[in-house]
């Protein structure tokens, strides 16, 4: 509503029918140009993380020689690799999720310096 009373209060009353599509136009398009940039943030931090973090997984890794419980995983199988990429991919999408989550605000406050090319309403 705010951009609305924002958009409307200076235009003339004979160009509101277009300023309004135009209106229209202009948030669906920001609004998928900003679903897509989230997206694409978001799938590539997963495929970022996902490679570092598998970078670390080897044979000669310390901490994967030895079984800590008995349910761990057992790596000399293809399940306990399966089971161990489906950790690591659950890991790298949180990551991408919470630095995509970033992303939001920091396009905001980018936005805030466009408020100075408002003009303020007409008098009544």
């Amino acid at each position: 509503m705010p951009i609305s009373v924002l958009a409307f209060s200076t235009m003339p009353e004979r160009l509101r029918t277009e300023g309004l599509a135009f209106l229209h136009l202009t948030l669906n398009m920001g609004t998928a140009v900003g679903v897509a940039a989230i997206f694409n943030v978001l799938n590539r931090g997963i495929q970022i993380n996902h490679e570092v973090m598998s970078a670390h997984i080897n044979p000669y890794n310390e901490l994967f020689r030895y079984s800590f419980s008995p349910g761990a995983w057992d790596l000399s199988e293809a399940s306990g690799l399966v089971a161990l990429d489906a950790e690591i991919t659950r890991q790298a999408t949180m990551i991408a999720y919470n630095n995509s989550s970033y992303l939001i605000p920091i396009v905001g406050l980018l936005v805030i310096p466009l408020l100075l090319l408002l003009r303020p309403p007409p008098p009544p």
